[in-house]
C-alpha cells in the first residue's frame, strides 16, 4: 500500500477532520473508503454525495495504475503532495535562497537546487540569472516557507512565474504541530547538521555575503553556499521524516 492511495483528501467533501475520523473507523485507503460507500453501512446525512466521490475514486484508480503520476499533483492537496515522493523522488526538486537582507531592495545572492541527489548552486554575479532558463514547470518544488518568501522574492527579481506544485514543509509540519523555524524544526525532528554548520542560521548570510563583496573573502562565500546547499539537503532530510512519521497508524496519530 502506498501514501498515495491513502489519501482521501483528494476527494472533493472530505476535509482533513474527516479524514481523520474515517482513518479511526478503519477506512484509511482508497478501497476501503469505496467499500464503505457501496456497504449498508454508510448512512451519514452529514457526508458529501458518495457518487461523485465513487466516481473519482474509479479514476484515481486509473490514473494510479497507468501511473499517471502528474494528474495527483492537481488533485493532491499542496500540503499531501509529500506522499507522491515515494513514486516519483526523481520529480522532486528542494529549494532555498539566499539573500542580502529582506527590504524592499534586497536582492538573492545564492541559490540553490536538489534534485535526485545532486546539487545546483547559483552564485550573484556569475551564473544566478541563468539557474532558471530550463526549468521544468512539472516538477515538484519543494522549499521551507517558500511560498511566502522564497518564490516570492524569487519571481519578482527574476520576473518569473513558478506554476510548479509547491510542497511547503512549514505547513505540512505546523499541521503535525513543529513549530519554530527550519532550524528548531531540525532539532525536534532529531535532523542534526554537520557540526561545523551548527549554531549558523540565515541571519548570518548577509554578513558572510557582505564579506565576499566588501573583503573578498572567499572562505566566507564558501561558507554561504555551503550553509545554503546543507538547507535543501536537509529539507530532503525533513521530507522523508515527514513520510515516515505519517503512515497510517489505526489512530492516524505520530510518535514525536
Amino acid at each position: 500500500m502506498k501514501l498515495l492511495e491513502q489519501c482521501l483528501q483528494m476527494f472533493t467533501g472530505i476535509s482533513p477532520k474527516r479524514e481523520l475520523g474515517l482513518y479511526k473507523q478503519g477506512i484509511s485507503d482508497w478501497e476501503k473508503l469505496s467499500d464503505y460507500l457501496k456497504s449498508a453501512q454508510f448512512i451519514e446525512p452529514s457526508f458529501p454525495s458518495k457518487f461523485p466521490i465513487l466516481q473519482a475514486i474509479q479514476e484515481a484508480q486509473e490514473n494510479f495504475e497507468a501511473k499517471a503520476w502528474q494528474y495527483f499533483t492537481t488533485k493532491l492537496p499542496s500540503t499531501e503532495l509529500w506522499r507522491l515522493f515515494e513514486l516519483i523522488p526523481d520529480q522532486f526538486v528542494f529549494l532555498d535562497i539566499e539573500t542580502n537582507g529582506l527590504n524592499r531592495n534586497s536582492f538573492a545572492t545564492v541559490v540553490t537546487l536538489y534534485r535526485s541527489g545532486n546539487l545546483k548552486t547559483a552564485i550573484r554575479g556569475r551564473d544566478l540569472e541563468f539557474l532558471f532558463d530550463d526549468w521544468n514547470s512539472e516538477l515538484i518544488l519543494v522549499t521551507y516557507n517558500g511560498k511566502r518568501f522564497d518564490i516570492p522574492f524569487l519571481e519578482k527579481e527574476f520576473h518569473l512565474v513558478f506554476p510548479n506544485p509547491h510542497l511547503d514543509l512549514m505547513n505540512v509540519l505546523h499541521g503535525m504541530g513543529i513549530k519554530g523555524g527550519l532550524k528548531k524544526s531540525e532539532e525536534i525532528l532529531l535532523l542534526p547538521r554537520d557540526a561545523d554548520l551548527q549554531g549558523i542560521d540565515g541571519s548570518f548570510a548577509p554578513k558572510l555575503w557582505e564579506a565576499y563583496t566588501l573583503q573578498n573573502d572567499s572562505g566566507a562565500l564558501e561558507k554561504l553556499v555551503q550553509y545554503n546547499q546543507a538547507d535543501v539537503v536537509q529539507l530532503e532530510r525533513i521530507l522523508k521524516e515527514v513520510m515516515r512519521r505519517k503512515r497510517i497508524s489505526e489512530d492516524r496519530t505520530y510518535t514525536l
